[in-house]
Order: C-alpha cells, then sequence, then structure tokens
C-alpha cells in the first residue's frame, strides 16, 4: 500500500453512484489540532485546513460530495457487511490478507464488522477497497465518512 488518496470514492458497494470526489485544496489534521480550521469535529479531534498539507502523519484527505459540494472526511475506519447467514469471523483471514485488521464485530450483527488498514493510513484503508469486495461473501463495504451535523 501507501498510496496517495483516491480521487474520486464510492460511498458504498450498494451505492456506488453516489461518488466522492478528492478535495485537494483541503487536508484533514487527526488528533485534536490547533489552528484556524474550517470545519472541525471536536468528538473525534478532526480539524479541516486550507492549503497545502504539512508532512506529518496525522494528515488524512477530504472529499466532496459534488463539485463544491458538502465536505466529508474519512476516518480511516470501514464498515463491511457480508450476507445476513455469514459469520465474518471466518472472513479474518482473507481480510488480514488484504492489509486489514478487524477493530470491532458487533455483537447485534455478526455478519459485519469494523475495519482499519494495518498500516494506520487512511488512504491505505481508501485504496484498499476493492481487495474487500473481492472477498467471498463481502455485500457492502463503506467507509465511515464524518460530515457536518445538519441541524433540523
Amino acid at each position: 500500500m501507501g498510496e496517495a488518496s483516491p480521487n474520486v470514492l464510492k460511498h458504498s458497494t450498494v451505492r456506488p453512484e453516489v461518488r466522492l470526489h478528492l478535495a485537494p485544496e483541503l487536508h484533514a489534521r487527526h488528533g485534536a489540532p490547533g489552528g484556524e480550521a474550517l470545519l472541525r469535529f471536536e468528538d473525534e479531534g478532526i480539524a479541516v485546513f486550507e492549503g497545502e498539507p504539512p508532512a506529518a502523519d496525522d494528515v488524512g484527505p477530504v472529499y466532496r460530495d459534488r463539485s463544491g459540494g458538502e465536505l466529508c472526511v474519512p476516518t480511516g475506519r470501514l464498515f463491511v457487511r457480508c450476507a445476513e447467514d455469514d459469520d465474518f469471523a471466518a472472513k479474518t483471514d482473507a481480510v488480514e490478507a488484504a492489509g486489514y485488521a478487524v477493530v470491532e464485530v458487533p455483537a447485534y450483527a455478526p455478519h459485519c464488522a469494523w475495519l482499519v488498514a494495518r498500516s494506520g493510513r487512511i488512504e491505505d484503508a481508501l485504496n484498499g477497497i476493492p481487495g474487500l469486495e473481492e472477498i467471498d461473501g463481502v455485500v457492502n463495504v463503506e467507509p465511515q465518512m464524518l460530515r457536518r451535523r445538519a441541524l433540523r
């Protein structure tokens, strides 16, 4: 792995028509960064900044849901769902071979799991999605994206 972030990212396997587009003029800093941010996700300790990103391990990509649209920040976590009669534990070897670690298998959904790239890099998690989609029995792969909260 170790590639740059994808320029275009599918919302999910089951909704491939919904595309997110890399916003190269922006970057996200993870780990409660200070400074003048365009957008902050306080609970997650992530902030979005304009300009060239610093050379640091805590920097990640920012996407837009359409040209000039809402900002979306990937956390590096992926939610993977298999068929309901499948047990995700049976997929662990294939998931690890694809470069991921299982973070959590929800007790209420043993056919699903939250994954992260073993490298810890958000870019690696995003670039590896097509490999996860090829694992037998995987029905959906969706990157966890943070968005500005909508007040109703």
